[in-house]
């Protein structure tokens, strides 16, 4: 069993795909599967960028501050904006529907942020302890770390693809797989 913790820069999301994400009361899970553990990884015994089996991701003492739903722009040929959705808040009463639905999503990114910083995409998440989606207070973590997930697409209608940005504050966070997969190739 391989067990890192405090190293969320030592993982690659990019190919990562959720299995299952569950929210309690002091803590956040996440399964996913083709995480990728870069070599300077303490855990790495292959020393180059391998697959892990399937990991579970806990972020001890997690609460989950903040969900915003990506916006986007439309630009024609000619580099004209034809269309523009804002970023959008997930408010309280809609976010276990969206938890349930994650399941096969992409975990395309995981950044730790430094107080004061803002996110990949989206400006709205600050890291910054304050509260929780549920109102309750933070104050007492010490990290916080942004979670780009994307919903699969339907390729056969062209829906839009959809995307979020989770902001989760924690004490501690640890990532457990059994073995190691496939090395990566680039």
């Amino acid at each position: 069993m391989f067990i890192s913790k405090n190293e969320i820069n030592n993982f690659t999301f990019r190919d990562a795909v959720i299995k299952k994400f569950t929210v309690s009361e002091n803590e956040i899970q996440l399964i996913v599967e083709a995480l990728i553990v870069e070599p300077h990884n303490s855990q790495n015994t292959n020393f180059t960028k391998s697959y892990a089996d399937e990991t579970l991701i806990t972020f001890i003492g997690g609460t989950l501050e903040k969900a915003v739903k990506d916006g986007y722009k439309y630009y024609d040929a000619n580099g004209v904006l034809l269309k523009e959705i804002p970023d959008e808040d997930v408010n309280a009463a809609d976010i276990s529907t969206l938890i349930r639905s994650l399941e096969g999503a992409y975990l395309y990114d995981m950044q730790e942020m430094k107080p004061g910083e803002t996110t990949i995409a989206t400006s709205d998440i600050t890291s910054s302890a304050g509260n929780d989606i549920s109102g309750n207070t933070t104050s007492e973590v010490s990290n916080t770390a942004a979670l780009g997930i994307e919903l699969p697409t339907d390729d056969i209608t062209g829906a839009d693809a959809i995307s979020y940005q989770f902001k989760i504050s924690y004490k501690d966070v640890t990532f457990e797989w059994a073995r190691y997969l496939n090395r990566v190739q680039e």
